[in-house]
């Protein structure tokens, strides 16, 4: 028996992991199934004020981001110590970013892209608590085609030493699904001790609208928030929080 062959991933994500590939071990391209119950299980935003409408509640993003679908889109069957490693890191600390990045068509860049690509974000630290990652785009003087080499998604894979652009995970085209997609899966939570909430660019979480009458600035209108996506610390709701209001 052939010994195995130790597929260094250092030339993509770093020399932190290195990945185990079993003597006839292979690898099909990554699946469209998350991707597509991902978009499945999302909802529609009732708030005519967000440009971006469909959002997936927290909720079915733990039922859907599991060790079991996790191995199943990077298409392994049993696990080396890196890839427990990555796996508890995804569970942990990068639910969104797996779905995000699972949600960018980076399938061009070859088999077992997303793989590498959480592999690349574990490397440099890269988690939820990064996002949403900012489109700096405009602020760079590099020509337009080249603009997306000073993404930082870019640049990690630059300082990992990917210089051909075949070779590259994250181009202008996947970065920009990337910064599109992101904000379906980091929709806030609104507080019932906070009375007001700094929205940015999020999608709000908005589930239906009724008009509640006339106001000193025309017609009012009241939203219900998913439940998914309301903090109410004083269980001042109580079960059904779906009900809880905004007036608007």
């Amino acid at each position: 028996m052939q010994a195995p062959h130790i597929f260094d991933l250092s030339s993509l994500s770093g020399s932190k992991l290195t990945y185990l590939f079993a003597m006839g071990r292979t690898y099909s391209p990554m699946t469209d199934e998350l991707s597509y119950l991902l978009r499945r299980s999302m909802e529609k935003s009732t708030f005519d004020k967000t440009p971006r409408s469909e959002f997936l509640p927290k909720g079915k993003l733990d039922q859907l981001i599991t060790k079991e679908s996790i191995l199943a889109e990077f298409d392994l069957d049993e696990l080396c110590d890196e890839d427990e490693v990555l796996v508890a890191f995804i569970l942990d600390k990068a639910k969104s970013l797996f779905a995000t990045t699972a949600s960018a068509s980076l399938k061009a860049a070859g088999p077992n892209s997303l793989y590498k690509a959480m592999a690349l974000f574990y490397d440099h630290g890269f988690d939820d608590s990064n996002l949403p990652i900012k489109d700096r785009s405009h602020e760079s003087t590099e020509a337009v085609s080249t603009k997306w080499l000073q993404h930082p998604f870019a640049c990690m894979e630059t300082e990992s030493g990917v210089k051909k652009i075949r070779h590259r995970l994250w181009t202008g085209s996947t970065i920009y699904n990337f910064h599109e997609a992101q904000w379906k899966f980091i929709v806030p939570k609104f507080s019932t001790s906070e009375p007001n909430h700094d929205l940015g660019e999020h999608i709000v979480p908005f589930v239906s609208k009724h008009s509640s009458g006339e106001g000193a600035f025309g017609v009012v209108w009241k939203y219900e928030i998913h439940n998914d996506h309301i903090n109410d610390s004083s269980n001042s709701v109580g079960e059904n929080k779906r009900s809880l209001q905004a007036l608007i």
